[in-house]
């Protein structure tokens, strides 16, 4: 199950995990979002790490924070830091690829 994050849930959910956690950025205002949403879905129902959404029509606070500019954006988290991002649209197969 994909949780959504926010200001309030960050710290529990990404920030003082020990594990890897895939942080999907998404805004109901980008098309492509739909489509990662589904890939997202399919991904995370193989169940290899944790994956959270932060919409950013709802948190602009954590996309200011990240720096985040384009969604869909995807960050990987590993003990609470960012060790890898990418701004494309990405099939479930290659979302498996880059948490490697």
């Amino acid at each position: 199950m994909i949780t959504e994050v926010n200001i309030m849930n960050i710290a529990d959910e990404v920030l003082h995990c020990e594990n890897r956690v895939l942080v999907y950025f998404s805004s109901a205002a980008f098309p492509l979002c739909k489509i990662e949403d589904e890939e997202i879905k399919k991904f995370d129902e193989k169940g290899l790490i944790k994956c959270v959404n932060i919409i950013s029509d709802k948190s602009p606070d954590l996309s200011m924070l990240y720096a985040v500019m384009s969604a869909p954006t995807i960050i990987l988290f590993e003990n609470g830091k960012e060790i890898k991002r990418t701004s494309n649209v990405l099939k479930a197969e290659e979302i498996e690829e880059f948490i490697k």
